[in-house]
């Protein structure tokens, strides 16, 4: 989330389950002798479960991108 201020404890929980179970099968995937070169860098669905996860993350970031943008171009 780009705003602190706006951040929960749920959102907090959802993002860190999400990190703790992509990575808990990212790790045993290469342990057991997958070859994770080849592998896409994005799921070809994602989990329906956190799809509001999502969501707001990817809001929040274009959000924060708009105004970045804005602000670099009125000092060019």
């Amino acid at each position: 989330m780009s705003v602190p201020a706006k951040a929960t404890a749920a959102y907090g929980r959802d993002v860190e389950a999400w990190w703790v179970d992509g990575l808990s099968e990212l790790i045993l995937r290469a342990a057991g002798g997958e070859n994770l070169l080849k592998a896409p860098r994005m799921p070809a669905a994602l989990d329906p479960g956190r799809a509001g996860v999502f969501a707001k993350a990817l809001e929040n970031e274009r959000a924060f991108e708009a105004k970045l943008d804005a602000w670099l171009a009125a000092r060019r």
